[in-house]
């Protein structure tokens, strides 16, 4: 039924819907935003779309020095609303990408600006000790727009 729904919806060139609305819901902030390196992987999960969003202020963003570049969400306490995507995968295609997900990058409980909690992406200590802090510029996209934290060469 998905895929009937799903067919349809683009040769409509309309949003989807989700004949099945459980779900985990997930923060991106980097490489798996739309219209980022890794979106597809998303996308190849079966991930739809729930709303743009912001953390709660207690969060640091840092360009990580990986490949492709992508960034760290630091919980530090005190930082700034870091701007994201919240999407919902199934409980198996959670499992899948956590399977498959690369140091230093890892999922754990993120606040986000209205109170709630969803999982979201992370990075160690370490990795976001030696990462390039790009918070002020209020997301990925932005630093990125900017050249913050591009590597230079």
């Amino acid at each position: 039924d998905q895929l009937a729904i799903d067919l349809s919806a683009r040769l409509l060139g309309e949003q989807a819907g989700s004949v099945v609305e459980a779900g985990v819901d997930v923060l991106v902030v980097g490489a798996h935003l739309r219209g980022q390196p890794l979106h597809p992987e998303l996308e190849a999960l079966g991930a739809r779309f729930v709303a743009s969003v912001r953390t709660s202020a207690a969060y640091r963003l840092v360009a990580l020095d990986t490949v492709p570049r992508k960034p760290g969400l630091v919980r530090t306490g005190s930082g700034a609303p870091v701007a994201g995507e919240v999407w919902r995968l199934s409980a198996g295609a959670l499992g899948a990408f956590l399977a498959a997900l690369p140091a230093p990058m890892s999922l754990g409980r993120v606040e986000l600006e209205d109170g709630t909690w969803v999982v979201g992406f992370g990075c160690t200590a370490e990795a976001g000790a030696a990462g390039v802090d790009v918070t002020d510029a209020g997301g990925w996209v932005a630093a990125l727009a900017r050249g913050i934290g591009v590597p230079r060469g």
